[in-house]
């Protein structure tokens, strides 16, 4: 028995020994001891048969974890450093009572008088800070290797001891939770705050680079180990996760955040005009904090620096940001960008500010069109006065005729071109800085959207503007020099653009419809494909309901090709008739055109012609052959024709009654002015009254058909009857003037187009925005009434507010409907019986079944 005892005698040294080296050595422990051997004396002692000493060998391992826990921290308290904290800790309690530990320690810090004795210290300190560490890291490597010493107590006893309930497991823990228990409450708690003391200041000057990271992450590493730890010994599982970082939250991340806030609150001070360096202070301390804090730290920490940085700043933020808007400078915008988009909500006067440039640039730039009015826009056409009486005369005057016209063509388009490129060069170079600046951010977005909607619209005109620019880029020049598809493609993605932006739709629907009207039914397009594109592009904006008129306009035109085709091969074209007669069938409501059954007129397109009583018959029997092929065909359809939209060519041999006379020339005229000059092939002299009873238009349209073709020179009068003709109040004297053709006039070149000079249509502009404008309105209101209907068929009940929010949403994609507007149709609706007011509720409406 002697022996006996003296074997477990030296076997409890032995292990003694053991377990000490590996908690102390750590890994060269575990690299150069043979772990099997000790394994083996472990299993010895707990199998014994005489007397198992299971439970004997745990209580003495808890003592030696103990007794080693308890040496370390000896020699911590003896070390020449932590007595110098110690004592000025005590010195600097006397000299800030009743502070807050950490303000203590920063206040200290920035005391000169203490500035020599910390720095001492603070090296002293750091050298036992990073011992603390390396013991840490041998402890944790050796309970790894004792686990496996006394992995068999472990699985025999401690695994016993569990199975039986709380009582029996109360202080009985696993080898490696036991030894990291025991460093919690006899070495830790009694050096807490000497290491969290040091580990802020080590994380001081780690911010300027001077220290190796490894020391605060071992640290941190120690507090989640041990916490991990408290969680196991307080067994709750439900708050398992919390409770494990209960030491690392209390001891070290809330002194962490704040010792972080007043040192980035100082810097920031500092850097006011350097707001580059803060991108890089917030940069390096995410990137510092990321390799030693828990996840669970990170939003804290950079809620912390933003703060002290950022939003204590924001006003230099603001002021640079609105500098680096008006001088647009891209790259300094995206710095501010970066920093104020980190802040939630520091963005949004950013975004004002924005939206409030755009609106002066655009103020500015598009000043000269805002003068502009629907009566206004267009110059006044050029007047014919004086009539010419020699050959010379009459070709200066034609030459002055052309270029008025041309001089107006020029305008128009230039005035278009140069409100369209304005309006473009902004959005575009704004659009350009959200892209670059603001990384395309969504806030940005709806402050360019919000801003170029604004400046846009200010523009009274700009529906007009961009129709009459579509119409130039759409219509076939009469010059060689067209767009390339590319140059028009260009144009069509400005025009996208700038139509997104423009809240009367309604009004450049009519307008476009206009322009698209003439240049179908006068074949001027410049190209099929560039038509369907722009409508294509108007349906994606808008919805297939907005272009469905167009479309429809597209399709008569087609139709009608073919029916002239028919018509020809029909026995009804084969009637002899001296000339080519072409037809277009235009579907009535689907062309803005408003025939009168009085007066064959384009109400809203062209100069109200009087009905047209007696027709040539060589007009007349194609009027009537194609009525009688069409009635015919399509029973119960009825043809109207509007004599007023035909251009006739004429070959004009002028002269032919002079033998030696060979000129001659075509003549693209007005149907008024066909049926004038060609009651010149009889005689070559008639008067004013002849001339309006023979064609059967009224007195007005003779006197302006007769300004034109006199100003040409085709025709002639003395100089007072002319004075006459173009005096639109002189009526009454006019009938016995005689007009007959120029015997001296020779034509500049062999095809003239004498419709295009007629004066009304140079005045056209402003009509087309005036009626489109009329009826814009009166269908805004049944489009108004349509749509407060429809909304309470929905919901049957609804308040004035949500009625004017839903009309405005529902209409937003044709036009911006007035809270005013929405109010005075609701009442109309409710005259009209359709809506009631509910009397026991303010401002709420029913619908009438």
């Amino acid at each position: 028995m002697r022996a006996n005892k003296r074997t477990e005698k030296s076997s409890f040294e032995e292990l003694r020994k053991a377990t000490t080296s590996c908690l102390r050595d750590g890994n060269h422990f575990v690299q150069t001891e043979n772990l099997t051997k000790y394994h083996s004396l472990v299993y010895a002692l707990c199998c014994d048969p005489d007397r198992p000493r299971a439970e004997e060998l745990y209580k003495w391992l808890k003592k030696t974890f103990l007794e080693y826990t308890k040496e370390i921290f000896q020699e911590f308290t003896n070390s020449e450093s932590y007595i110098a904290y110690k004592c000025l800790r005590k010195q600097r309690k006397e000299s800030y009572p009743g502070e807050q530990s950490t303000e203590k320690y920063t206040e200290s810090k920035e005391n000169l008088s203490y500035v020599s004795t910390l720095l001492e210290l603070e090296n002293d300190n750091f050298v036992q800070l990073r011992k603390y560490t390396v013991l840490w890291e041998s402890f944790c490597a050796g309970l790894q290797a004792a686990t496996f010493i006394f992995s068999y107590l472990e699985r025999s006893w401690i695994t016993e001891r569990k199975k039986g309930g709380i009582l029996e497991t109360r202080g009985v823990y696993d080898i490696y939770t036991l030894g990291v228990l025991t460093w919690k409450d006899h070495l830790f708690r009694h050096l807490r705050e000497w290491i969290v003391r040091n580990t802020l200041s080590y994380v001081y000057y780690l911010r300027q680079k001077k220290l190796d990271v490894h020391v605060v992450q071992t640290v941190v590493h120690s507090l989640l180990r041990m916490g991990t730890v408290e969680a196991i010994v307080q067994e709750e599982d439900s708050e398992e996760e919390d409770l494990a970082l209960s030491i690392y939250r209390n001891k070290f991340e809330k002194p962490f955040l704040e010792e972080t806030s007043r040192y980035y609150h100082k810097l920031g001070t500092e850097l006011k005009a350097s707001y580059r360096q803060v991108e890089i202070c917030l940069n390096e301390e995410q990137r510092l904090s990321e390799q030693f804090c828990h996840s669970s730290s990170m939003a804290l920490l950079r809620n912390r620096c933003e703060d002290a940085l950022i939003v204590k700043h924001l006003d230099i933020f603001y002021s640079l940001s609105d500098m680096y808007l008006r001088d647009s400078q891209e790259e300094e915008l995206r710095l501010v960008y970066r920093l104020l988009s980190r802040v939630p909500g520091a963005l949004k006067p950013v975004q004002d500010s924005l939206k409030t440039i755009l609106i002066d640039w655009g103020s500015e730039s598009l000043g000269p069109f805002k003068e502009r009015t629907e009566s206004n826009m267009m110059p006044t056409s050029p007047l014919l006065s004086g009539k010419q009486d020699n050959g010379k005369d009459c070709k200066e005057h034609m030459s002055s005729l052309e270029k008025s016209m041309m001089e107006y063509d020029a305008f128009a388009e230039q005035e278009a071109e140069s409100f369209v490129n304005a309006a473009w060069n902004i959005y575009i170079h704004s659009r350009k800085l959200v892209e670059e600046a603001f990384m395309n951010d969504e806030g940005f977005i709806l402050a360019l959207e919000q801003g170029c909607n604004k400046f846009f619209n200010s523009v009274s005109c700009a529906p007009h503007l961009l129709a009459r620019f579509c119409h130039k880029m759409l219509e076939r020049p009469e010059s060689d020099l067209d767009f390339t598809e590319e140059e028009r493609e260009n144009r069509l993605v400005k025009v996208t653009r700038l139509f997104r932006l423009l809240e009367e739709k309604d009004l450049f629907q009519r307008l476009y419809s206009v322009k698209l009207a003439r240049r179908l039914i006068y074949g001027t397009s410049a190209s099929t494909d560039a038509e369907e594109a722009m409508l294509a592009r108007l349906r994606e904006t808008c919805g297939q309901d907005y272009v469905s008129q167009l479309q429809r306009m597209f399709t008569d035109c087609q139709t009608s090709r073919e029916e002239v085709i028919s018509f020809r091969s029909s026995p009804y074209g084969g009637i002899p008739l001296g000339f080519e007669f072409s037809v277009m069938v235009l579907t009535a409501g689907s062309w803005p055109i408003d025939p009168s059954t009085s007066k064959n007129s384009c109400k809203e397109y062209s100069m109200s012609y009087s009905d047209i009583h007696s027709l040539p018959s060589m007009f007349s029997k194609a009027v009537e052959a194609f009525s009688e092929y069409y009635s015919e065909k399509f029973e119960g359809r009825r043809l109207m024709w509007l004599h007023s939209l035909s251009k006739v060519d004429l070959r004009a041999n002028l002269w032919s009654h002079k033998p030696s006379s060979k000129s001659w020339c075509e003549l693209q005229v007005s149907f008024p002015q066909a049926l004038i000059l060609l009651k010149y092939n009889d005689r070559i002299t008639s008067t004013f009254s002849e001339l309006h009873d023979a064609t059967g238009l009224e007195t007005e349209e003779v006197k302006l058909s007769l300004k034109i073709l006199i100003g040409c020179g085709i025709l002639r009068v003395s100089s007072n009857d002319y004075e006459l003709i173009a005096d639109s109040s002189q009526s009454n004297r006019i009938d016995d003037i005689i007009v007959s053709l120029n015997d001296e006039f020779s034509p500049r070149k062999r095809k003239m187009k004498l419709a295009n000079l007629l004066e009304p249509e140079m005045n056209k502009e402003s009509s087309d925005v005036e009626n489109s404008r009329r009826k814009m309105e009166e269908d805004r209101r049944l489009q108004i009434q349509a749509c407060l209907v429809r909304i309470m068929k929905r919901y049957r009940r609804a308040n004035l507010s949500f009625l004017i929010g839903e009309t405005v949403s529902l209409l937003s994609h044709r036009f911006k409907a007035a809270v005013s507007d929405i109010k005075l149709n609701l009442e109309s609706l409710v005259e009209k019986d359709y809506i009631v007011k509910v009397d026991d509720a303010a401002d709420t409406f029913e619908y009438v079944a």
